[in-house]
């Protein structure tokens, strides 16, 4: 995506749960969405339209987010996912521009790594539920055995 323009609007989707144990919940507003994101690192949209004309940015934060600036910490396994609320019109508009997006459809059977949730309680109930358990976001490590790679010791 492009940079965005100077005089650009950008908001970030707050955070108002998660299944990670860090994350305090938040009350969610009339109009508001609830939203899962289980990508690692975050994202940006910035060709949502907003009301008057022109153009805002919608960042999404990533599950590894609170390491940035850091010199060491753990990287989130995968399977775990934020909840963010997000403005119900600015999630229609992002809906209708990148929907088709393999982020909002999954691959591979796979969970979508952003989806939707009636509330915040909902999404509670799917994270009692395993239901992340399955989300994939390609960052996560490769079994070898499962590849069928051999631990033979090298000949030096």
């Amino acid at each position: 995506m492009a940079r965005p323009k100077k005089n650009q609007v950008v908001e970030t989707a707050d955070v108002i749960g998660g299944t990670l144990p860090e994350n305090e919940p938040l009350q969610m507003g009339r109009g508001d969405v609830a939203l899962a994101v289980s990508l690692p690192n975050g994202i940006v949209f910035n060709d949502i339209p907003k009301a008057g004309g022109g153009f805002k940015t919608i960042k999404f934060a990533g599950l590894n987010d609170s390491l940035r600036g850091q010199s060491s910490g753990i990287l989130v396994d995968g399977g775990q996912a934020l909840c963010v609320r997000l403005p119900l019109a600015d999630w229609e508009a992002l809906k209708s521009i990148h929907g088709k997006s393999e982020l909002f459809t999954g691959v591979d059977g796979c969970p979508p790594v952003i989806r939707e949730f009636a509330d915040a309680q909902a999404f509670e109930s799917a994270k009692r539920g395993g239901e992340f358990a399955d989300v994939k976001t390609g960052l996560e490590g490769a079994d070898p055995e499962a590849l069928g790679v051999n631990s033979g010791v090298r000949n030096a």
